[in-house]
């Protein structure tokens, strides 16, 4: 199946994604070792200052998955970090058609 990329945004983020991340050198297909080196994750045991994650059932940008995993490697609740998940919310506190919080 083709599908046309047609927004400008959608069209950046997939050349992006092709040429490289951050100076990364190329996409995680030709260099997964370097992508592996970089990523936060193999660092979370150095985490020793307070963290808050906020995730919404509903957030399109980070997956609750992400957070989870993030938290159990900050050490879970005996670590540094603590996790608050919004039911029904998506990015940045934002769910379905009603907005919360102080701007309207």
């Amino acid at each position: 199946m083709h599908v046309a990329l047609e927004h400008p945004q959608l069209v950046g983020a997939v050349a992006w994604c092709e040429t490289g991340q951050r100076g990364m050198g190329g996409p995680p297909w030709e260099r997964p070792l370097r992508y592996l080196a970089d990523s936060p994750v193999y660092f979370l045991d150095r985490v020793t200052t307070p963290l808050l994650l906020v995730t919404g059932s509903q957030d399109s940008a980070v997956s609750r998955a992400q957070s989870g995993e993030v938290f159990v490697g900050c050490g879970g609740w005996g670590g540094p970090a603590r996790c608050w998940s919004a039911a029904g919310k998506g990015t940045a506190g934002r769910g379905g058609r009603r907005r919360t919080g102080a701007r309207r």
